[in-house]
Formats: C-alpha cells, structure tokens, sequence
C-alpha cells in the first residue's frame, strides 16, 4: 500500500469517529427532532458513513463527513416545518443570556424596526437535565462571509450595528462585547439555492459550490450576538 493510499484510509478513518461532543449531539437526536428540529444525518444514532465501500476518496465528497467544529455547545439543525437551518446553542437554563434574549425577542420588541438583536426563536429545556436548555436561534454568518465587496455596503452593516446598540441602550441593555465576531449577518438571500452549514461555500448537499449574489443587490440583516456578559 503506498503512503498515499494509508493517508485516505487515515482521513476516512478519523472523519468515521464522533467527537465527544458529536456523541452528545448524537445521543440527543431523537429527542430535537421530536421538538421539530433536525440535525444532519451524521448524528442519526443508526449513521454509517455513506462513503464506506467506495473510492478512497469518496469521503472527500460526502456530505456525512462533514464533523461539527470546535464550538461543542453549538449545533447547526434544520427546523422541519419550514427547512429552515438553524443554530441551537446548549446553555445554562437560568443563564442571563437566555433571560435577556428573551426580553429582547418578545411581541413587544421584536418587530421594532430598530431591532437588530438576534432572534430568540423557541427555548427547548432537556428532559434528562432541568438545569440545561437549548436555545433556537438562525443560523447566521460572520459578516465578512462572503467579502464586502463595496464601501456603500460596510456603511450600510455599520448603520443597522450602530441603530441596534441605541435599541439595546434605550432598554437598559449594554451588551459589553460589540466585537467583529459578534456581529454576524442573515444570508438567506444570498445563497438561492443555499449552503452547508460547515462546508459553507458549497450547497447543502456539497456537491457543488453554492453560487451567491452580491450584498449590492440583494438586501442583508446584520444582528448583534453573544450576549454572554450583557447585563441590563
């Protein structure tokens, strides 16, 4: 066997192997899928790698190989009712943040067009642990992803960032950490045929690349994230 062929047996081999963190994912499945959300089929208890038995290189090219990175108490899902990809992030149920996304997502606040806070979209409690909670958020992108392509456009994500730090402000909350990578964007309309949610510049199925249109044409949302240390 040459070295070549051991190094794809090796890269099949590891991609084979949940994480401990894909395992508790794994273990939870069946459960957030009975609250309408769906992870992807590698986390399915009965998965088996699609691309055992093929060409040595056919993991390279399947979506199940696809491993969750390193932020183990984030997962990506699709809700079911509407295909609709998400992100479920595993925190403490009496987190602040959890109390103040709440608020900041409520009938009141949240079609306020000044809003520009993530959505909180459904809080689901785990039934084997009362003291952890899974938070439904959408699934949202860095705000560099893809490029800025024009000045007209970066003034335009520093205008919706600036209206929704006085939102925030004007309902006695300071959010503390306003850095780049808790800014992130909606990019839905970016991507028509959309895109992995770890492979992200290919298409769901990551057969291909996602094509994507320009933030010049197609209108973006840009969100403030991460209320970790906010206080109100």
């Amino acid at each position: 066997m040459s070295s070549h062929q051991r190094a794809e047996e090796e890269n099949q081999d590891v991609h084979a192997v949940l994480s401990t963190e894909e395992r508790y994912w794994r273990d939870h499945q069946e459960f957030l899928e009975s609250r309408g959300y769906m992870l992807r089929p590698r986390y399915k208890p009965d998965w088996t790698p699609s691309w055992i038995g093929k060409s040595e290189n056919a993991w390279f090219h399947a979506e199940d190989a696809q491993p969750l990175p390193w932020r183990s108490n984030v997962m990506d899902a699709t809700r079911i009712s509407d295909r609709t990809l998400v992100y479920l992030k595993r925190v403490k149920s009496d987190l602040e943040e959890l109390q103040i996304l709440a608020h900041l997502s409520s009938d009141e606040l949240h079609h306020d067009p000044r809003n520009y806070c993530v959505p909180l979209l459904d809080i689901i409690q785990d039934p084997s642990n009362p003291d952890v909670s899974y938070m439904v958020m959408p699934f949202l992108r860095y705000i560099d992803s893809p490029p800025f392509e024009l000045v007209e456009v970066i003034l335009e994500c520093l205008d919706q960032v600036l209206k929704g730090l006085v939102f925030i402000h004007d309902h006695n909350v300071a959010h503390r950490d306003c850095a780049f990578k808790n800014i992130m964007m909606d990019v839905s309309r970016l991507y028509p045929r959309g895109f992995h949610p770890i492979a992200d510049m290919r298409l769901p199925d990551v057969s291909d690349y996602a094509p994507v249109l320009s933030r010049s044409t197609v209108p973006v949302k840009y969100y403030l994230i991460h209320f970790s240390i906010s206080t109100r």
